[in-house]
């Protein structure tokens, strides 16, 4: 874990990467989410974040990364999302 202050400078370039496209991006510090319409946009895009963390000397953390959508839910930042969420 890095401070939040210090993620968001190290990490701006990965916010540029997602500020155009389909998949959008909602980060604080080192925790972010990518949010889109389909599994397959996702699939798609984590490989694209997988390499861009790895230039960084970054990695995904594998017990937090997963696929899921609103209806199923999921926690971030210890809030509990679920519902009808159109992204």
């Amino acid at each position: 874990m890095i401070s939040p202050i210090l993620a968001n400078v190290y990490l701006d370039d990965f916010d540029e990467a997602f500020l155009r496209g389909q998949v959008k991006l909602v980060r604080f510090a080192d925790d972010f989410l990518l949010l889109a319409r389909s599994e397959q946009a996702l699939l798609k895009v984590r490989g694209r974040a997988e390499k861009m963390l790895a230039v960084m000397g970054l990695t995904l953390h594998p017990e937090k990364t997963k696929i899921t959508t609103f209806a199923k839910g999921f926690k971030f930042l210890g809030h509990t999302f679920v519902g009808g969420f159109d992204c």
